[in-house]
């Protein structure tokens, strides 16, 4: 009778730490897209008022400590030497596997059209992307607000279910 008893709370604890593994994931997202935001919005500065090459600005973006949950962009070059850098963009943003589709596609675009025309272009560009991230941001907090206690609770829930009918 101890050893279900056991069972049951282990099944119990199991249940509960799964909801609140998935409502972390789901809270990882949506800052991921806040980041995403963010990272239009300093590479449109970087453009409008450095003048920056693409280069330059994946070097400062590697630098940059608020971006912390974009770990694609370790991966971009820092200089002409180091290979095409839309191919490396695409294939740093395909590597990291938590961002949410539609932002991946959001930061595919952006590989593409960095670097590909003069300043206001990418300017507007940016801006549309900047617009569309923060879009993608809202939708992921009332996604995350709606959902993150229902992980935790259903978790917690088919933990309890498992370990009664152990019981």
């Amino acid at each position: 009778m101890m050893l279900r008893l056991i069972a049951a709370f282990l099944f119990t604890a199991a249940g509960s730490l799964c909801g609140m593994i998935s409502s972390v994931k789901l809270s990882e997202r949506k800052e991921i897209c806040s980041e995403v935001s963010l990272l239009f919005r300093e590479t449109g500065f970087m453009i409008r008022h450095q003048g920056r090459s693409v280069y330059e600005i994946a070097a400062a973006l590697k630098r940059d400590k608020i971006l912390r949950s974009l770990t694609f962009l370790q991966e971009l070059p820092e200089s002409i030497g180091s290979g095409g850098f839309r191919r490396k963009w695409a294939s740093a943003v395909s590597g990291q596997k938590n961002i949410p589709s539609d932002v991946r596609k959001l930061l595919l675009e952006a590989g593409e059209m960095l670097g590909r025309s003069d300043i206001d272009g990418q300017l507007t560009e940016l801006d549309v992307l900047a617009e569309k991230a923060s879009l993608a941001e809202r939708e992921m907090s009332g996604e995350c607000s709606r959902k993150s206690k229902l992980f935790r609770s259903v978790g917690l829930l088919a933990g309890m279910m498992i370990g009664l009918m152990i019981v």
